[in-house]
């Protein structure tokens, strides 16, 4: 129960921040992964995040981070993850 409310932290899901944790280590977490995903997609879908805009891009990244189901340790696995949430959220 612990790990799920640390993840659901980390993916925006709630800003409780999780029993045992500290808030400016949690808070530092979410944002290596929102980086880490920010990164990897924006090289590999620059006409979306350019035609989205800054503030979109960011707000879809957040969503997709939330709604993913993304269990891999590797980032490079995200841009398959990524393509089938555009698919599914009818975003080309």
């Amino acid at each position: 129960m612990q790990n799920e409310n640390f993840f659901s932290f980390v993916r925006g899901g709630t800003e409780t921040i999780p029993v045992g944790h500290k808030a400016n280590g949690c808070e530092f977490y979410r944002y290596l992964v929102y980086l880490g995903v920010e990164q990897l997609l924006a090289d590999v879908y620059p006409q979306i995040k350019e035609g989205l805009g800054a503030e979109n891009w960011e707000k879809l990244l957040q969503f997709f981070i939330l709604q993913s189901e993304w269990t891999s340790n590797y980032y490079a696995d995200l841009e398959y993850d990524f393509n089938r949430f555009l698919v599914a959220e009818n975003i080309s």
